[in-house]
């Protein structure tokens, strides 16, 4: 019988650890997204009301992408000091965090490499979420990678456009160069 109590003390003990230790993660937790909510609240500047909604479409974005709230959060940040609407920084956010998952980019440089693709190509009308199709379809055909890329269109972007040379082209020529 001095056993069985030992025995549920020490897993009673352990139970009550536990719930302590999920309630100090989830604190931690809370605590970050209002961090990260108050940074993108700082760049855009909205209502409580929007801004409630711009948490829930990153928190979405991120679940959809697979991502945490934190890097979702760094790439709205990122998007939004461009002065972008909520609306479409929510959907360049998403398709950020899919250039994200495709290559291990940081957040930043997949805010970075789509920025200057949608401006250097912003003539023919490309969308963020086009390029990044683009980029996987490329990707999955060819020895090259979506990282290189979007590092290729990041560098050299708007140069080739001054050149004449479109998106699929310099998407060509960085495939030629990397095989």
């Amino acid at each position: 019988a001095s056993n069985a109590r030992v025995i549920a003390f020490g897993a009673s003990a352990g139970l009550i650890m536990n719930v302590d230790r999920a309630l100090k993660a989830m604190v931690r937790s809370a605590i970050q997204v209002e961090k990260a909510m108050a940074d993108v609240n700082v760049v855009m500047n909205v209502s409580a009301k929007n801004l409630k909604k711009v948490e829930a479409g990153m928190f979405s974005v991120a679940k959809n992408t697979g991502q945490s709230f934190q890097v979702a959060a760094e790439a709205m940040t990122e998007f939004a000091r461009q002065g972008l609407g909520v609306s479409k920084s929510i959907g360049q956010t998403n398709d950020a965090l899919i250039l994200v998952r495709l290559t291990g980019m940081k957040a930043a440089d997949a805010v970075k490499s789509l920025t200057a693709a949608v401006n250097s190509f912003n003539k023919s009308g490309i969308t963020s979420a086009e390029i990044v199709n683009r980029m996987a379809k490329v990707d999955a055909a060819f020895a090259v990678s979506s990282e290189d890329l979007a590092n290729s269109i990041r560098r050299v972007g708007s140069s080739a456009v001054d050149a004449g040379v479109g998106m699929n082209e310099l998407m060509a020529i960085t495939t030629a160069v990397q095989q």
